[in-house]
């Protein structure tokens, strides 16, 4: 069930878009928060319940009945949602640790196996997993390849600075430093994903629950994304290895320290401890799209995505329209007249309202 929790506010209280519309006026508006207005199929027969299900219809709610849909399965957006205040964890699917995409078990390379021997969430709400890594070494090196977690890359470019984290505990096995230390690392990666550079936290030896960061100002001049691992370092040629790690938390953001923790599902659902979150229509910028059909006039065209509120005039439309599509949509209001400034502020406000 999804709890909304809008907490409308920054200086649109009361206002609502419909009243934009006079007589003789054309146009739509559609929001994503009111759940009732998503649908999966483009008739309406089966409604929108949870995040990352499919939108084929998004009612229109100023009364002119410019519903839009998506008749292509393949191509409808999905519903999400994110915290007020945006996303910082990066990580895709980190919180959902019963996912073997992300949490891949087992998993084997030089002679040793990871295994995810455990799930949960902890008594302080975070999430966890441990990981059991048992085997013998066939070279030296760090664990290369069998992370214990697999690729979740975010988009990045040169000089950012980015920070991985997690608490790290050792629940089984004993604590040397020939293969039994556990690291966080942030890697660098071309736009095809190819491995440029990376660094980690130093080794974790304790048994004690200890937080582990990583942070990495990106210097490759073909950086295109990041990605975080958990790897098993300081492995030797023939080390006898049995060891179990619990890693809770996991957390990867642009910053220069970690933040609080956001509980990342996967992209359509992510959320934050005491924050209410802004519901989207999540486009893959590939092939996404919902389609209405509108008189012919000039048109003012108002969005609200991650980057703000985009206000267009004098769009030229007639037929068919293709409503704007930014990775998250959290609302759109379509007009055919020039809005005047105080209308403009409302209208901004209601979609700022909106956003993250």
């Amino acid at each position: 069930m999804l709890g909304f929790g809008l907490g409308i506010g920054r200086g649109q209280r009361g206002f609502d878009p419909a009243s934009l519309f006079v007589a003789g006026n054309n146009g739509a508006i559609y929001d994503p928060s009111v759940l009732l207005s998503v649908s999966q199929d483009i008739a309406g027969a089966t409604p929108v319940t949870a995040v990352g299900q499919p939108v084929g219809r998004i009612l229109d709610r100023s009364g002119r009945a410019a519903h839009a849909t998506q008749a292509t399965a393949a191509a409808r957006p999905a519903y999400a949602r994110a915290p007020v205040g945006g996303v910082r964890n990066r990580v895709n699917g980190s919180a959902a640790v019963t996912n073997s995409t992300f949490w891949p078990s087992p998993l084997t390379a030089n002679g040793i196996t990871c295994t995810r021997v455990g799930q949960g969430t902890d008594t302080d709400g975070l999430p966890y997993v441990d990981l059991r890594y048992a085997g013998t070494a066939v070279a030296n090196g760090q664990f290369d390849g069998a992370y214990a977690v697999a690729n979740s890359n975010a988009p990045a470019t040169l000089s950012e600075t980015w920070t991985v984290s997690a608490l790290i505990t050792l629940i089984a096995g004993a604590a040397t430093r020939n293969g039994t230390s556990l690291t966080v690392s942030v890697v660098e990666l071309s736009a095809a994903s190819a491995f440029l550079a990376g660094n980690s936290s130093g080794v974790f030896f304790g048994e004690t629950e200890e937080m582990r960061t990583a942070t990495r100002t990106l210097n490759q001049a073909t950086v295109a994304q990041v990605r975080t691992t958990v790897t098993l370092s300081g492995v030797l040629a023939g080390a006898v290895i049995d060891v179990t790690f619990r890693v809770k938390g996991m957390q990867l953001e642009r910053s220069a320290s970690r933040s609080a923790y956001q509980h990342n599902l996967s992209m359509f659902d992510i959320t934050e401890t005491g924050l209410a979150s802004r519901f989207a229509l999540l486009d893959d910028l590939v092939d996404d799209a919902m389609a209405t059909t509108l008189p012919a006039g000039t048109y003012t065209v108002a969005t609200g995505d991650d980057a703000g509120v985009t206000i267009l005039t004098g769009q030229s439309i007639s037929g068919a329209y293709t409503i704007p599509g930014p990775a998250r949509l959290y609302g759109a209001v379509i007009i055919s007249r020039t809005l005047s400034a105080p209308e403009t502020a409302s209208l901004t406000a209601w979609l700022n309202a909106r956003r993250p």
